[in-house]
């Protein structure tokens, strides 16, 4: 794990490369939540990850047939411009779901 350099243990940037290597942590963080369809935001020490706590995290399921089957995340400073990054986040995992909605139905109807 790269954090294990003494030189660069402790700075953010590292401490988020570990967390991208760690494939348990990753599963942890950006599994589907069965049951919530909405936008879930964590801001630093929100977030029970230590690896993540200079960070932020906005997090949004992906669709298909009404069940999550995937996560969409941006990771980002904990000092960022909420408002726009949350509207392109949206339009973004709208557009996405609506996507995947009309393959499913299309996929469905020639079967």
């Amino acid at each position: 794990i790269i954090s294990n350099i003494p030189d660069i243990s402790g700075n953010p940037g590292i401490l988020f490369l570990d967390f991208l290597q760690d494939n348990e942590s990753r599963r942890q963080v950006l599994s589907p939540a069965e049951g919530h369809e909405g936008i879930t935001i964590t801001i630093g020490q929100e977030h029970p990850l230590q690896e993540l706590r200079d960070s932020s995290v906005i997090m949004g399921n992906y669709m298909l047939g009404g069940r999550p089957i995937g996560m969409i995340a941006i990771f980002g400073p904990t000092r960022m411009n909420y408002r726009r990054v949350l509207g392109q986040f949206e339009y973004f995992t709208n557009g996405l779901n609506k996507l995947l909605q009309e393959l499913f139905e299309s996929q469905d109807s020639s079967e």
